[in-house]
């Protein structure tokens, strides 16, 4: 969210993405009524248009619940920022730390006094003795070396969706508190819950290796639909060859612009880079259309 934006506008962008993306899964399910009868009825004998609509209708459907669970886990994670004064306003008096007290954890004073890290395994141990079987999975530490630093240590939870627990210290060996995602209230586990979902946190390598082929059939569905959209407006007489250079231009230009961002990012900034090379693609899809 923060890669080529502002985290405030980086996390609104992919939030109204997250939720078009929802309403456009919802109303393609709801205006093709034989989607389901046909989900496994592939037709690729047809014209490219025709195999291009198939392939687009057929991993619809059978990556639906992913593409469910990412869109609308997105949308929240993406909006959640807008809420929270709302929140913070009808539940804690107009607190938004308190709002986000429970995600990011207890604060340790800032205290720049040098003193020495306590003994990082034996606060492992007794993280991991938490919940029972828990393995340790994240240790950070902030201000190191300082009267005030805060030590956060992360230890999941064997066969539970929420990621884990994270237990916090002070400089001085003292348990300060806990973000409870696996025992704490309902709401806090199901945000924990979400996250694992969203980014494909559990399950080990066979859910990451199918995150890879339901992400890359997502992504395919999304841009063959908006090319299916423009191909019917076409074909009834109301063509948008500027909409469709635009549109052509975003999908295969801006991976090619955070390739090139990448490439670039040790001399240049990542932002500057994108956003000129998509600026760049638009501009030349836009000088197409109009010849």
């Amino acid at each position: 969210m923060t890669l080529t934006a502002p985290a405030r506008w980086g996390s609104l962008i992919v939030g109204l993405s997250g939720a078009a993306l929802l309403a456009l899964i919802l109303s393609g399910v709801l205006s093709h009524p034989r989607i389901f009868r046909d989900a496994f009825r592939l037709r690729l004998d047809g014209s490219p248009r025709l195999r291009e609509a198939e392939l687009h209708n057929r991993l619809s459907v059978w990556g639906l619940p992913f593409h469910l669970v990412v869109s609308l886990t997105g949308a929240v994670f993406g909006l959640s920022s807008l809420l929270v004064l709302p929140v913070a306003t009808l539940g804690f008096h107009g607190d938004t730390a308190r709002v986000y007290a429970p995600v990011i954890g207890p604060q340790v004073p800032a205290d720049g006094r040098p003193m020495a890290l306590p003994d990082l395994e034996a606060l492992s141990t007794r993280a991991r003795a938490v919940i029972p079987g828990a393995r340790l999975y994240y240790l950070g530490i902030e201000r190191p070396g300082t009267r005030g630093a805060r030590i956060t240590v992360e230890v999941t939870a064997p066969g539970r969706l929420p990621r884990g627990e994270d237990v916090y210290y002070d400089a001085q060996d003292r348990e300060v508190g806990r973000g409870r995602s696996v025992t704490g209230p309902v709401g806090l586990q199901a945000y924990s819950a979400a996250a694992q979902l969203h980014f494909g946190f559990f399950g080990g390598l066979p859910v990451r290796l199918a995150y890879v082929v339901l992400g890359a059939a997502l992504t395919f569905v999304s841009a063959s639909g908006v090319t299916i959209w423009l191909a019917r407006r076409q074909d009834r007489g109301r063509p948008a060859p500027r909409l469709r250079a635009a549109w052509m231009a975003w999908t295969f230009g801006a991976p090619l612009a955070l390739l090139l961002a990448a490439l670039a990012s040790p001399v240049a900034p990542v932002p500057w880079v994108f956003w000129s090379a998509a600026a760049a693609a638009q501009a030349i899809g836009q000088a197409r259309a109009g010849r």
